[in-house]
């Protein structure tokens, strides 16, 4: 699974994560799916849009290993890419109770409600003051601009791009928010030969949920040939097969 994880995060490599994944399957020899394995696989499942396949897993992953906080803040991800807020709401609290202060519980109930387009809301438990976390800026710059304060967006811009210069995707988020495609591939393609290992998961949440954080970035010629470059395009992700049944009779 180490090596799964390597090629998905660090060379955006899904087809050899699936390879390692199945080699994984087959060491599993007996009682109930490990947690790791039911993590990693749902992992890719997200990856080749099974989102229901990879709640499955996760599930399944916090029942088997039920303090581990990180299973359940991926599961609180996971759910809120199918809308289920109120369970990601209850995954998120769950996590931080396991592991305190780790996952920016502000920032993400901010995320959740800013999914549900409720911006205001998602405003005002935002935290205002650097945080240390780029992402908080381009979230920041996203609800500003869904709120029409349009000058307020480019300085949350403007502050990452000052305190954050290394922060490629986060700049491409709030780039991309902002109607800047062209900028926005530009360090997209940045984050990519940089090995940044949130460039995966975000575009696996990106592409494969209702919520794009710029649908101008979705829709732009340039887009699909990017995630050509490292294996996410459609006709790639048909390509990538993996087994996510939970019995061991069926690896």
């Amino acid at each position: 699974t180490i090596l799964g994880w390597f090629a998905r995060m660090f060379q955006q490599d899904l087809s050899a994560s699936a390879h390692y994944a199945t080699k994984a399957r087959h060491l599993w020899t007996s009682g109930d799916m490990p947690a790791w394995l039911a993590e990693n696989l749902a992992n890719i499942a997200l990856c080749i849009g099974r989102q229901d396949d990879a709640i499955r897993l996760l599930e399944h992953a916090t029942e088997n290993d039920p303090l581990n906080g990180a299973h359940h803040y991926v599961l609180h991800y996971y759910y809120s890419l199918s809308g289920r807020f109120d369970d990601a709401l209850s995954s998120l609290h769950r996590s931080d109770s396991l592991a305190p202060g780790m996952n920016n519980l502000q920032e993400q109930t901010a995320g959740l409600l800013m999914l549900q387009g409720k911006f205001e809301d998602a405003l005002s438990v935002m935290p205002l003051k650097d945080t240390g976390n780029p992402f908080r800026l381009s979230m920041l710059s996203f609800i500003y601009r869904r709120l029409g304060r349009d000058e307020d967006a480019y300085a949350a811009l403007t502050e990452l791009l000052t305190n954050y210069e290394y922060a490629n995707l986060p700049i491409a988020i709030a780039l991309g928010n902002l109607g800047e495609v062209d900028r926005a591939l530009a360090q997209l393609e940045k984050a990519r030969t940089s090995a940044d290992t949130n460039l995966i998961p975000f575009l696996a949440g990106y592409d494969t949920s209702d919520f794009h954080w710029s649908q101008s970035l979705h829709d732009s010629p340039g887009w699909i040939p990017f995630l050509r470059t490292v294996g996410m395009a459609p006709e790639q992700l048909a390509q990538i097969k993996i087994n996510t049944d939970l019995s061991r009779a069926s690896k």
